[in-house]
């Protein structure tokens, strides 16, 4: 059986640098999936993420990113990429 690392949301959000608030609200529900990157512990009263999953997730968006640019795309603010 493989280790899981179960963070919090603010210790996830704080390793990612994104405000709690930000990451909680708008992360969380536009990009994570409850029971593949996250579950809900204690009777729903508490999310804990699996930080193997949320690492997998970005970096096969960054991977997504630089093949269809060939190259690396940094993501900006509103959903636009800069190629480097």
């Amino acid at each position: 059986m493989t280790e899981r690392t179960y963070l919090t949301p603010e210790q996830v959000a704080a390793r990612l640098h994104f405000s709690p608030r930000y990451f909680r609200n708008v992360v969380m529900k536009r990009d994570l999936i409850e029971g593949f990157h996250y579950t809900r512990a204690f009777h729903g009263r508490k999310y804990l993420l699996i930080w193997e999953r949320v690492e997998q997730e970005l970096l096969s968006e960054v991977a997504e990113g630089e093949a269809e640019s060939g190259g690396l795309q940094i993501p900006m603010a509103k959903g636009g990429r800069c190629n480097v």
